[in-house]
């Protein structure tokens, strides 16, 4: 138990270190002193700045994965699922700005083997929303639709919150209602 607090207590720091200093100027001896431990206590649980940074980005992405799925997963229709979807990205985009902030700033800076993982588990929730798609068109809630290019569509949509630049009267819930309803008007049943 006292292991897994001091891996914590690092894992913090390295996001705090990571966000303040970027990850190319972010040190090992840094990430130590901020986390109150020895630079090899930082050692013994992560082998390089590579493996901190990778397990940063591995778990708070984790943590985003489930919390999309719960809500994939809920009872509704397709289309309440993928808004419900949306809407807790939305509150996980606004509330762990933390993690937001480092995937915006060091998406380009992340290994290689991190990068790979996060395609994979990309691959891994756009399979599972194209079988929630899938279903949809079996009990005739969605017209017959190309499911994996939907599946695809309905993920990367979610980045529109990143970039879109709202108007001052604008309420981002209700844009993101409007952006899956017309996403849904093209998969509807006609």
């Amino acid at each position: 138990m006292i292991k897994q607090n001091k891996r914590d207590k690092i894992i913090e720091a390295a996001l705090q270190i990571f966000l303040k200093e970027g990850y190319e100027r972010a040190t090992m001896q840094g990430i130590a002193s901020a986390a109150g431990v020895g630079k090899g206590t930082t050692y013994e649980y992560f082998p390089s700045k590579e493996a901190l940074f990778n397990d940063v980005v591995r778990e708070g992405f984790d943590y985003l994965i489930t919390e999309l799925a719960v809500a994939l997963e809920q009872e509704g229709t397709i289309q309440e699922k993928v808004e419900r979807m949306y809407l807790r990205h939305l509150t996980i985009f606004q509330t762990e700005t933390q993690f937001r902030d480092l995937m915006l700033n060091d998406m380009g800076k992340i290994p290689e083997e991190t990068q790979l993982w996060l395609i994979a588990q990309q691959s891994e929730f756009v399979l599972k929303l194209k079988g929630i798609l899938e279903d949809g068109i079996k009990i005739g809630e969605l017209r017959p639709i190309h499911t994996r290019v939907a599946a695809n569509t309905i993920t990367h949509g979610l980045k529109m919150i990143y970039y879109y630049q709202g108007e001052e009267h604008e309420s981002i819930e209700e844009l993101v209602k409007e952006q899956v309803a017309m996403l849904f008007n093209g998969m509807n049943q006609i």
